[in-house]
């Protein structure tokens, strides 16, 4: 099984946010090493007990041969991409185990500001300054 931790989807929600994220203001590689231990914590020993091997890379683009892999399916748990590769009569309970191990990291969906680095904060003090509190939207 593969899990593909994607910064890449946070990232481009970096404009919507007030004031706007800059590349600058996050630290990336520490929420993406954050991510992909939650995932091995959720999913690792579950998964070496039925025998299923545990793969956590980082923006990686899942490149699988179906046929080689048996039956392939994706789906998106938080902003995260999980690749279920398993032989046709294992592969829905798999993806079914996947969805109830995975609760507590689907919820962590804002974990991501966890990250921001003092810069956006100054720079969020500065905006709230101007705009005023509360905020008007």
């Amino acid at each position: 099984m593969r899990v593909v931790v994607e910064t890449r989807a946070i990232v481009a929600r970096f404009a919507g946010e007030r004031p706007c994220v800059q590349m600058d203001e996050w630290d990336a590689p520490g929420y993406a090493r954050q991510r992909a231990e939650l995932w091995r914590d959720a999913l690792q020993a579950p998964l070496a007990v039925r025998g299923t091997r545990l793969q956590v890379v980082i923006d990686a683009d899942v490149d699988v041969d179906a046929e080689a892999a048996g039956a392939c399916s994706t789906q998106r748990i938080g902003g995260d991409t999980i690749t279920v590769q398993a032989p046709e009569p294992d592969a829905e309970a798999l993806r079914q185990f996947v969805a109830e191990a995975a609760r507590a990291v689907a919820a962590d969906t804002g974990g991501w500001r966890r990250f921001l680095l003092p810069a956006w904060f100054e720079r969020h003090r500065a905006w709230r300054h101007e705009v005023g509190s509360p905020i008007q939207h």
